[in-house]
């Protein structure tokens, strides 16, 4: 269940982030928002197990 939120998450944001990025230069162009699948994966996968070990390491 966790991971199918953290899916539909990262869609939405990816979508939203898209859909700016057409309101913002008019096109489907590449920018900043080709970035946000990749930000999404590091925010929902690597740093919570990051920041899992950190606290694992530091007791």
């Amino acid at each position: 269940m966790k991971n199918r939120i953290k899916i539909l998450i990262s869609i939405i944001l990816i979508l939203l982030a898209q859909y700016g990025a057409i309101i913002e230069n008019g096109y489907w162009g590449l920018g900043g928002n080709a970035l946000v699948p990749i930000l999404c994966w590091l925010l929902f996968w690597i740093f919570p197990e990051l920041i899992r070990e950190l606290k694992k390491e530091l007791k």
